[in-house]
Order: C-alpha cells, then sequence, then structure tokens
C-alpha cells in the first residue's frame, strides 16, 4: 500500500487565514505564509511499489547526470492509468529541499527555471507554483475535460524559451529525487490540504561534482609532540564538494622552520580525503603544516596546532552543532551526516538538530517533514548513540523546536537515551518541558524579524540557555546593519525590523550568553561549507577547551560558556581578564584595569582584532595588523574608558579573507 501524501493548494484557503488571524500573523507574517505553502506529508519513498496502483507512469527525459551548478532542462512525462485525470484532478511535482534547483537563495523566490506544460488536445491545465522558502514544487489543475487512460502530461522544467530560462542544477552532489504525485479526485481534508499519490517509479538525477580545484588541510588543533598529527586533506571542486577521483602527491612543511615533514599521497582508493599518518612535530608551541602539490602548483596551509608535551593540555575541540538530514529537510541520512563530520570533517564533536516539531499546527507535519515521530526519534536516538565514540568523536541526541512566530531553538539532551515525548506548542510549554533536566538550548538566529523566527528575549530561561548563535549559514546576527558578507543581504535589508532580537540585544538585556556559531547545513556535509540555497558560505563552529573528549567534558564547558564560535576556520582563540577565562563573571575591583590578554592563532592572516563593549559597531579598543599575520601570538585590549557599573565585553577577530571568530563575553559585576 503506497504511503499517501498531502500537499496544499490554495494558500489563501480560510483555514490558514483563521490561523494568521489568531496568531496575530502580520501583513509580512501573511506574505511569508503564502510563500511557504507547499510541502509534504509523511516520506513517499516508504511503502510504496514499483509501478502506481491504477498503472500511472512518471518518466524523465533529459541527461540522468548533469555537473553541480550547471544549466540543463528536462521533460517530466506523466502517462495516465486507468482511470485517466480527470476534471478537477491535481498533478504535482517536488523536490528536495536540499536539492536547491535554480537561481534563488532562500531570501528570493525559488524557481525551477523556464517551465512549459504539454498535454492532449482539449484538456485544460492551470499551472500553480507553489513554492516554499526552503524547496520546489509545481501544481497543475485539470480546469476543463479530462486526460484519457494512456494520456500524457509533459511538463518540460528549464526551458530555454520560457521566462526563467534554463534551469540551474544544485551546488551540492548528490542524487536528487523529483516526485510525481497524481490527486485523481480531489479528496481533501478540512484544512483545505489535497491528498496525493505518489507515481512510480521516481525520477532520479545525479548531481556530480566538478574538477578538483583546490585540497583543504584540516588540522586537529592539539596534538603531542613526536606524536602523529591528525591532518585530513580533501580534495574539493569550486562549490566544496569532495571530488572523489582526485589522485595527487603532496610534500607537507613546517610553515614557520620550512623543515620537510614528509610526503602524503591520495589515490582513487581514499575518495577524495585521506587522513595523514606520519606527520610530527618534535618541537612544541602553536605549528601550522603548509601542503605543496608541485604538478599543479598548489599550496594550502592547515589549521593552527597546539604542539604540546602535556597530554593532560586544555586543546580546542570543534564541534558542528546545527544541521539537518533527510529526517527532515536536508540531504542524506542521520549516520551518513556524522560519518561525514568524522571522516570527512576531522570534527570532533556534532549534533545533528532535524526539524522535530513545527509550531503551527496548520502545518505540523506537512511542511517539509518538520516533524519526528515516535519511531523516528527512537532510531535517530539510536543512531547518535551508535556513532558516539568517547575520546575521539562526540555526538549529542538533539533536535530543532521550529516556529515562525516563538522562534526557532535547537534543544541538546546529555544522554542519548530520552524518550519520545508529546512537543510543547507554545514558548512557555516548550521551557516548562525541558527546566531541571540534562537538557540545553540554543536559540537560532535565522530570519530574526517579527514573525519570522525572531527570538523573543522578553520570554527566556538563562538556566536552559546558556550560550546563541551568532552567526549560521544565513549571516552574522551580531547587531543590526552588520557589515560582514555582502552576500548577506536580508541584514541589510530588513536591519531596522531585525533590532531588538539579536544576539546584542540578548546581551543588554542582562542575559549571560556564551557566543558560538552554527551552520544550520542542509547538504548533509557538517564541517564543509557547501551553502547550496543558504545565502552565506558560513560553516559556523563551536569551539572549546577541553583536556578530554567525552559528553560530561564538552556539556561542562559548554555550561560554564568556556566557548567561542567561528564562520568556519578554526582559529585559535584565547581570552583572559584578571586571569578568568571567556564566558567568567568578573568582580569589578578585581579588574580595574580592564585589560584583556588575547591569544589568536588563524588559518591564514588575522587582519583585525577588536575589544566589543556594549557597542558592536563601535569597539573601544582595536588592534591592526599590517600586513595581516596568522601568528600575531599575544595581544593586550583595554578599554580607556570603563564605565563605574555593570557591563560586558567580547573580542571580534577578523581574518584577511573575510571569516571571523567571537569570543564569549566577559560580564563585569559589582
Amino acid at each position: 500500500m503506497k504511503k499517501k501524501i498531502y500537499l496544499p493548494y490554495d494558500p489563501s484557503h480560510p483555514s490558514r487565514r483563521e490561523f494568521l488571524k489568531d496568531t496575530g500573523t502580520t501583513a509580512l507574517g501573511i506574505a511569508f505564509w503564502i510563500s511557504a505553502g507547499f510541502g509534504c506529508h509523511g516520506d513517499p519513498r516508504e511503502g510504496g511499489t514499483d509501478a502506481d496502483l491504477d498503472g500511472s507512469s512518471a518518466r524523465l527525459v533529459g541527461p540522468g547526470e548533469v555537473p553541480a551548478g550547471s544549466l540543463a532542462g528536462w521533460d517530466l512525462v506523466y502517462t495516465a492509468g486507468r482511470e485517466g485525470l480527470p476534471t478537477g484532478a491535481r498533478l504535482a511535482m517536488v523536490v528536495e529541499h536540499g536539492a536547491d534547483w535554480g537561481e534563488a537563495t532562500q531570501f528570493s523566490r525559488n524557481k525551477f527555471g523556464g517551465v512549459r506544460v504539454r498535454c492532449d488536445a482539449g484538456v485544460g491545465l492551470r499551472l500553480h507554483r507553489g513554492l516554499v522558502t526552503c524547496g520546489n514544487g509545481l501544481e497543475l489543475v485539470v480546469e476543463r475535460g479530462a486526460l484519457p487512460t494512456g494520456g500524457q502530461v509533459c511538463v518540460s522544467i528549464g526551458h530555454p524559451d520560457e521566462e526563467g530560462g534554463r534551469l540551474r542544477a544544485p551546488s551540492v552532489a548528490h542524487e536528487a529525487t523529483i516526485r510525481i504525485l497524481h490527486n485523481l479526485h480531489g479528496e481533501g481534508d478540512e484544512r483545505g490540504f489535497f491528498l496525493y499519490e505518489e507515481v512510480l517509479p521516481t525520477p532520479t538525477i545525479r548531481v556530480l561534482p566538478l574538477e578538483t580545484v583546490r585540497v583543504d588541510a584540516i588540522a586537529k588543533s592539539k596534538a603531542l609532540a613526536g606524536q602523529p598529527v591528525p591532518l585530513l586533506l580533501r580534495a574539493e571542486d569550486r562549490h566544496g564538494n569532495i571530488t572523489p577521483d582526485f589522485e595527487g602527491r603532496f610534500e607537507a612543511f613546517d610553515d614557520e622552520s620550512d623543515a620537510g615533514l614528509g610526503e602524503i599521497v591520495m589515490t582513487g582508493a581514499d575518495q577524495g580525503c585521506v587522513l595523514a599518518r606520519d606527520i610530527r612535530f618534535d618541537r612544541t608551541g602553536v605549528r601550522r603544516v603548509r601542503i605543496e602539490e608541485r604538478r599543479r602548483g598548489w599550496t594550502a596551509w592547515s589549521d593552527p596546532i597546539e604542539v604540546t608535551d602535556d597530554p593532560g593540555h586544555e586543546g580546542v575541540l570543534w564541534g558542528q552543532m546545527h544541521g539537518h538530514s533527510l529526517v527532515s529537510d536536508g540531504l542524506g541520512t542521520a549516520r551518513d551526516y556524522y560519518d561525514y563530520a568524522r571522516t570527512r570533517s576531522n570534527l570532533d564533536f556534532c549534533a545533528l538538530t532535524d526539524h522535530g516539531y513545527l509550531t503551527e499546527r496548520v502545518l505540523n507535519d506537512i511542511f517539509l517533514r518538520h516533524y519526528i515521530d515516535e519511531p523516528t526519534w527512537t532510531e535517530y536516538a539510536a543512531v547518535t548513540r551508535e556513532k558516539n565514540d568517547p575520546e575521539s568523536f562526540v555526538t549529542f541526541l538533539a533536535y530543532e523546536w521550529t516556529s515562525s512566530i516563538f522562534s526557532d531553538k535547537n534543544v541538546y539532551f546529555l544522554h542519548d537515551d530520552e524518550p519520545w515525548e508529546p512537543y510543547p506548542g507554545t514558548l512557555r510549554q516548550f521551557y516548562d518541558r525541558y527546566r531541571g533536566r540534562p537538557v540545553t538550548i540554543i536559540s537560532h538566529m535565522m530570519y530574526a524579524i517579527p514573525f519570522l523566527r525572531a527570538t523573543n528575549w522578553n520570554v527566556f530561561d538563562s538556566s536552559l540557555e546558556r550560550v546563541v548563535e551568532v552567526a549560521s549559514v544565513h549571516g552574522v546576527r551580531e547587531f543590526p546593519y552588520n557589515p560582514y558578507f555582502p552576500e548577506d543581504t536580508w541584514v541589510r535589508q530588513f536591519g531596522a525590523l531585525m533590532a531588538g532580537h539579536l544576539v546584542i540585544d540578548a546581551l543588554r538585556k542582562g542575559h549571560r550568553l556564551g557566543l558560538v556559531c552554527c551552520a544550520d547545513t542542509h547538504t548533509g556535509c557538517p564541517g564543509n561549507s557547501i551553502s547550496g540555497i543558504q545565502p552565506c558560505r558560513i560553516d559556523g563552529l563551536m569551539a572549546l577547551r577541553s583536556s578530554e573528549l567525552t559528553r560530561e567534558a564538552v556539556w561542562d564547558r559548554w555550561m560554564d560558556r568556556r566557548v567561542y564560535g567561528t564562520t568556519g576556520p578554526r582559529i585559535l582563540l584565547d581570552v583572559f581578564l584578571a586571569g578568568m577565562p571567556m564566558g567568567s563573571e568578573v568582580k569589578a575591583s578585581e579588574a580595574e584595569a580592564r585589560e584583556f590578554d588575547v591569544s589568536v592563532f588563524g588559518k591564514i592572516g588575522v587582519e583585525r582584532v577588536e575589544l566589543v563593549r556594549e557597542a558592536p559597531n563601535f569597539p573601544v579598543d582595536t588592534v591592526e595588523l599590517a600586513p595581516p599575520v596568522w601568528n600575531p601570538g599575544t595581544i593586550t585590549l583595554r578599554d580607556p574608558s570603563p564605565p563605574e557599573g555593570e557591563t560586558f565585553y567580547y573580542v571580534r577577530v577578523h581574518q584577511e579573507d573575510g571569516h571571523m571568530a567571537w569570543s564569549s563575553p566577559f560580564w563585569i559585576v559589582l
């Protein structure tokens, strides 16, 4: 028995209007709601058969393989079964969220490109484009006549003669699924969603990586003198996809002394990633590996590495704490996600935060699988448990509680045996559910305007929220109109509406939150900033210092706010005030001089280091490095005019390529 799928057709259906009225959504919220009206219920790949039950079929005419980001076009041909396609029937096509077809970003209307529909004479079809901000879909309604048994409808996407021109394939290499769905008799429900069945077989298109243009060197940040350095080489195309057929021979050097460290060979069997086995540093200190591939003239540098002779040294650990798989609206499986983080990105800890719940009940689980039910949660937890490997790679059970009204919040559990529970529907119920439990929360700073995922800092529980996300693929959410990342058009266009809902507003309200970065990746590639439909190539990372790599050790540092965040590069950052580390509350009497000792090392040149006190667009002290250097070492920043009362400070770092890091704040208390 095939699983049935609900698709909303009319975004102005009374059920939506009543919901918007009841929740007080503004006109801007209505515009978003209408744009988000096309989703699916359940996973149509489960319970299917090899052919449609009534004899209908779907096939794809066009290239079965395309290079990532290339222009192409296809014909999707639907052949009617025994019942034909009568007047009032509906035909739809939907692609997965992470497929990011078309040239649009998340902040402009997605589109398939040029579309043309052809069918038998005498049948009148109306094309309705129900396109969500994170996926693509088309719906056709038979308004006149009827398609007979064996009759065909051909939908050309990427048609060069139509408005929008050719269709641009996704930038993410994967096997893309295009689902053809039909509704033969107009069955719907009281909410205005129409019941569809999938037409099999399901067309797929393989999106292939391009040629290799670079090799990235990704190091663990801690190594023991004389012991192998955990250094990963990853071959990438211009989008960031791993290129599995790359072969090359690399020489490794100590970038400071120019001493040779050995040779690294990558073969086709390595599938585009190889872990160096024999790279060692004999001397302690912060080091960087330089990689040279002489035949192609390539040079790459590793992240900075703290080389010590102390096995108990508190080194920097790196984690990706916000991402999605096909459990909700991303790509790949949960196992794929964790395996990529560990073996393809050399991360230390990781959380998969698929959408567990969408509070707007009018959509519930129909909005691109924004709902994890009990069986799925049980399997989800089992994978998290399976992939947790203390002292090598740590995982956290987590999910994203999603709401256009109440904001998005990622929920993390210390233990992976947490049972599934019905999800809370309001923000106050949400806090009540988790208060007093081994649970913590990170607010996801997405659109950050009212009724578009804005965080309400007036309804807040500091016992649950210890850190906040300052940057993700959506951009930097530090303060309104921040000048970082030019592709982040949202912050420039809507800065006035975002004011009051950003990170600086939380700190000014007195919420003592550490600062971290996350990715919100939907490409199944944690630790690799393939932006896909997202606006910014930011693969935000959370960093902390610990001598152990266990859930408990990471959790303790997290709760103590001994953390910082970067927009992707593994910048080493440590800040002290009066001998106290970042995230501390420091008495004013113990820090009268307000001198901050900042230790910073970049992947490439560090250009600027700033000290922020309450006004992030006006740092109280700045050190410019001209020319930029990757290893400036320890810098002292001072507040020349410290206020008498309580306040807060944090450090902001800029690399010469535009990437950034933020320390957690210090709070001056009386």
